[in-house]
């Protein structure tokens, strides 16, 4: 019975052992099961994100290759647009010069037309009754036909668009100067080669003076009265040439309020004499009979802005010390001041930009404001001292 026993307790023994080792391989079979499925799962998820990738480079080489094509597009309608303006344009250019030439031919025909009444009234011998103009000048230098030529070359310039400056040094740069000094050439006398530019019978007008055609009028930001005086003075050779230079900047002196010696004053009244607003100030007497001395006090009282003074440099003048005195005291004065022709034609100018427009009174400043030279204040230093110096003594 014992035998028995302990058999049958072994056998059980046994099986559950044997149960347990079959629990255990069970397990195992089934995670190996799991684990193959996962990785077939895995590979399955790699291959289609693959796939996806290949397909997304795909459209992005799509739309660059689209992008391309768009820019090629707009290049090529831009391109197309710039040759339009371009062809536009310079319709325009063939345009504009087309009229510019027919301009030329009406400005040709109607000098020719003066030029034959010009002749005409010449024949009948009523010349003399015919107002002076520059154009009735120029239509006599048509009888050469200088100025027909002239016209003609502009004409082609515009047509070939070559540049019609003259270059500086050639005979037509300085002709070009020269014609353009024409009115001057009396105050300004040029001298040399460059002389016959000036003396050439372009615009010659016999026994008359020509007008400048510069010396067109204007409206004056400021009235004479708002200015100091401008002082008129010259020697009786140059009286002559006073006489022309006024003609010539006639409405740009009358925005002033004149002033200057006996004589010089007569000749300011005939030039202006039909002139209802022109302004005068105080007369003085002639130079050697203290003239230039009543300048020198204006100057000094602050109701002088600026000499026009046209010395004669190859005479003795009795009142030389009082030349001398109003050259000085317009350089203590800071005064504008010019003692050459030359210099007042340039002068001119100035005054013409100063009074146009609105106006720029800071070119007029001796006109608006009492100045003084910059050694002045140094000199005033200087006497104090001595003054002080003197003081002292006593």
């Amino acid at each position: 019975m014992s035998t028995t026993r302990s058999e049958s307790n072994c056998n059980l023994a046994i099986e559950a052992m044997v149960r347990k080792v079959m629990s255990e391989m069970a397990i195992k079979s089934a995670n190996d099961s799991v684990v193959s499925t996962g990785t077939e799962e895995t590979a399955s998820l790699y291959t289609v994100s693959d796939h996806e990738i290949s397909s997304s480079d795909d459209i992005a080489s799509k739309k660059t290759k689209k992008q391309k094509k768009g820019r090629s597009r707009k290049s090529t309608s831009e391109s197309k647009k710039m040759r339009k303006s371009k062809k536009s344009s310079s319709k325009d250019k063939k345009k504009n010069n087309k009229a510019k030439s027919k301009k030329n031919e009406k400005k040709i025909s109607l000098i020719q037309k003066l030029l034959a009444e010009l002749n005409a009234l010449e024949q009948d011998g009523t010349e003399e009754h015919i107002v002076p103009s520059r154009i009735f000048v120029e239509g006599r230098a048509l009888s050469n036909k200088s100025m027909v030529s002239s016209i003609a070359s502009e004409t082609d310039e515009v047509s070939t668009n070559t540049p019609s400056t003259a270059t500086v040094g050639t005979k037509e740069f300085y002709n070009d100067v020269a014609s353009k000094l024409r009115p001057h050439r009396k105050s300004i006398c040029i001298q040399g080669d460059c002389s016959k530019f000036v003396d050439e019978p372009l615009l010659e007008l016999e026994g008359k003076s020509v007008k400048d055609d510069d010396d067109n009028d204007f409206q004056a930001a400021f009235g004479p009265n708002d200015m100091r005086c401008l002082a008129l003075v010259s020697h009786n050779e140059m009286k002559s040439t006073m006489k022309d230079f006024v003609i010539h900047h006639k409405h740009i002196l009358k925005k002033f309020r004149l002033t200057g010696t006996q004589s010089t004053m007569k000749m300011l009244a005939e030039v202006f004499a039909d002139e209802p607003d022109i302004v005068f100030g105080p007369s003085c007497n002639s130079g050697p009979l203290g003239g230039d001395a009543e300048l020198v006090a204006l100057m000094a009282g602050g109701n002088l802005g600026g000499i026009l003074f046209f010395q004669d440099p190859m005479t003795s003048h009795p009142h030389q010390a009082d030349i001398e005195c109003l050259v000085r005291q317009a350089q203590v004065h800071n005064t504008v001041m010019a003692t050459t022709p030359t210099t007042a034609m340039t002068i001119m100018e100035v005054f013409r930009i100063a009074l146009m427009g609105e106006g720029k009174p800071e070119l007029l400043p001796s006109f608006f404001f009492s100045l003084q030279s910059p050694t002045v204040e140094a000199y005033k230093n200087s006497q104090k001292k001595v003054v002080r110096s003197r003081s002292c003594v006593i």
